[in-house]
């Protein structure tokens, strides 16, 4: 329940401004740090008040910050088996994932092993053929191949069926994974290397289990690569350069919605501060009209989608080609066919999201504790994406399925931090027989299930979950309406990166008095005018205006009183900085119709 008084925005949410009674520690920050009082306001606001960590936040550095890899559970029985395979010229085999991760995961190990000179060859799977992980068809290939060792990336720790079975047939396995490990048991390979194994403990200020595959791909890589020196292999031919590879780790870290915290940060402002890509990653970013990638949003919202729209819609390996390629001309064309194909998926996207959304509200799905939603011939590739928009608009675990013709649905999972487990809850589900598959990550997810357990699996999710009480939207504090956006900018970014774990801020400008508003080119974003200080123009912009549409409504109905407005600022090459709506509300206490 809100407290007696309490406004509700415009997107339903109470206003929690964080920075109420930390004044003290925010001026003791900034004495002691050298930082602006607003940048102190936002680590206050986020917990980082260690004086000796915030260093460390401000400057994550890998060699700061990188523990031994050896420390990581089989990571040495891995980095044995593979050194032994590349010494003794045996073939080896890579297998990953149709998403960012898997992908970029799979081109380390490829484009590292090539260097070595080394017979590789790798497999991503279809995402309507294959599904996810490896499956007995991928490991008949294997052997089909003559490799003698399987390396499987960003899958493979709760494969365990498969993976016994290719053991028992004499195919050494090596797993590297981040995966929550959701049996007792672990596949009997050479090693099974991931930082969420449930015997792994933490180290140090690594955050090792909050990594992505290609984040423990890269351990994997600095170890073998030293133990490799040690054995005198590289001679006087010199060794691959690793710091070339930051560029995709911090990519798939990003896409992947890993914590910026610990050594995830640290592969972030490595590759912001090198701009070292593979051929193929900037020929993808002139592709998409940008010039550099300039903040890590660049990462989330421009390449990776483009990345993952190949694994959507089309065929994922045409990424690992691009990544590869030594021919310009063929990398510059395969980097604009996933810019088309990206296009086709947000056209995809919006259709089956208007259908999703109107089943919510004609049914009352938004009271429900977890949203489940699911039609016959939605397109599989991209119910991951409606998933995650659905949760952001009414504020639940929300879970999106598609039926084939066959009568079996896949599905896609997507929660909020302090909501359900979604890894958990889809094994529960399976452990009951109401899915037939299911896994994944705490906030993401995938599953398969029957069309006559649709309604089943939908009671199952309202009965064992409980929505949270109160929608809150997190305030960093207030600013004046003659603020300096240059300057507030700037505080912000000094904290980048921001994401899971560091949430970008939130600011709110009040008694603000709107003027106009009008769509983009392609309709999609509206701009937002406020009369200023002194008559000036504060200029807004609402990003998927088709998402928050009661925000456009109530602003429109509302447009003749004081509001306040919550916003985040957002900085790129092209655009300079914008102010993001995040959200609006009646100002208070006077909230009388304003007459001439």
């Amino acid at each position: 329940m809100l407290p007696d008084g309490a406004l509700l925005s415009f997107s339903g949410k109470s206003w929690k401004f964080l920075d109420e009674d930390n004044d003290d520690l925010v001026r003791t920050m900034v004495a002691i740090h050298d930082v602006p009082e607003v940048s102190a306001r936002i680590m206050v606001n986020r917990g980082i008040t260690n004086h000796g960590s915030v260093g460390r936040f401000l400057n994550a550095r890998i060699k700061d910050i990188m523990p031994d890899p050896l420390l990581i559970h089989d990571m040495k029985e891995a980095i044995d088996r593979i050194s032994e395979a590349i010494i003794n010229n045996e073939k080896i085999f890579v297998f990953g994932d149709y998403d960012v991760d898997g992908i970029v995961s799979v081109y380390l190990v490829v484009d590292y092993l090539k260097k070595l000179g080394v017979d590789v060859t790798y497999r991503i799977p279809s995402r309507f053929d294959d599904g996810y992980g490896i499956s007995t068809e991928a490991i008949e290939k294997v052997f089909e191949s003559g490799a003698e060792l399987l390396i499987i990336v960003d899958s493979g720790t709760n494969s365990i069926d498969e993976i016994n079975a290719a053991s028992r047939r004499g195919l050494d396995c090596v797993v590297v994974d981040h995966h929550t490990q959701l049996s007792s048991e672990i596949p009997d390979a050479i090693a099974v290397v991931n930082p969420n194994r449930n015997d792994q403990g933490e180290i140090g200020d690594a955050d090792i289990k909050c990594l992505c595959a290609a984040g423990v791909v890269y351990m994997l890589l600095i170890a073998l690569q030293r133990q490799l020196r040690d054995a005198g292999f590289f001679g006087d031919s010199g060794e691959p350069n690793l710091i070339d590879y930051v560029g995709v780790v911090a990519l798939g870290t990003l896409c992947d919605v890993m914590k910026v915290t610990g050594l995830n940060r640290a592969y972030i402002n490595l590759a912001m501060k090198t701009q070292k890509f593979p051929k193929g990653i900037e020929a993808l970013i002139k592709a998409s009209s940008i010039d550099k990638i300039s903040s890590p949003d660049d990462f989330s919202f421009v390449i990776g989608p483009a990345i993952n729209a190949a694994g959507r819609i089309h065929d994922p390996s045409i990424v690992i080609d691009m990544l590869l390629s030594e021919n310009d001309n063929k990398t510059i064309h395969l980097a604009e066919q996933l810019i088309d194909l990206n296009n086709t998926r947000k056209r995809i996207e919006k259709k089956m999201l208007e259908e999703a959304i109107s089943m919510v509200n004609e049914n009352g799905l938004y009271n429900d504790n977890a949203i489940f939603v699911y039609n016959k011939g939605w397109h599989g590739g991209v119910i991951g994406i409606a998933a995650s928009k659905l949760k952001d608009r009414f504020s639940r675990p929300t879970f999106v399925a598609t039926f084939g013709d066959n009568g079996i649905g896949i599905g896609s999972a997507r929660s909020s931090e302090n909501d359900i487990n979604v890894a958990y809850a889809l094994s529960e589900a399976v452990s009951r027989g109401i899915l037939i598959s299911g896994g994944g990550h705490s906030m993401a997810g995938g599953f398969s299930l029957p069309i006559e357990n649709a309604v089943v699996f939908r009671d199952f999710l309202n009965s064992n979950f409980r929505a949270k009480q109160e929608n809150i939207l997190n305030i960093d504090c207030s600013v004046p309406k003659s603020i300096n956006l240059k300057k507030l900018s700037d505080c912000v970014a000094l904290l980048e990166p921001y994401g899971k774990g560091v949430e970008p801020p939130v600011f709110c400008m009040k008694n603000l008095l709107f003027t106009h508003a009008r769509y983009t080119q392609l309709h999609d974003h509206i701009i937002v005018c406020f009369k200023g200080e002194w008559n000036s123009v504060i200029r807004t912009i609402i990003f998927n205006a088709d998402l928050k549409e009661n925000i456009v409504k109530l602003m429109q109905q509302n447009s003749n009183k004081y509001l306040d407005l919550a916003f985040s600022v957002r900085k790129n090459e092209k655009y300079g900085v914008s102010i993001v709506v995040e959200d609006l509300r009646l100002s208070e206490p006077d909230q009388r119709k304003i007459t001439e």
